[in-house]
């Protein structure tokens, strides 16, 4: 018997749990905000969408410089996850 589909336990169906092991900064390369300035253009990825993922906001209160970044794109500091 299959089960239901809201019984289904899909633990990476949020973003937040879909690295819930790891809550560090796993981009090594990455240690000022120039350099994030140059991934996020080299990505493709705008300063608003890195704002909203974890690596973002699981580590805002580790990273001094992260938000002070967050406040110079003018984006709003994710309360700590």
């Amino acid at each position: 018997m299959e089960a239901e589909p809201s019984q289904l336990f899909c633990p990476d169906a949020y973003p937040d749990n879909a690295d819930w092991t790891k809550r560090t900064w796993d981009l090594p390369e990455i240690t000022s905000p120039e350099k994030l300035d140059a991934y996020l253009e080299s990505t493709g990825l705008s300063a608003q969408a890195f704002a909203c993922l974890p690596v973002c906001r699981w580590n805002v209160s580790k990273i001094p410089w992260l938000r002070d970044w967050l406040l110079s794109h003018g984006l709003p500091v994710p309360p700590e996850s």
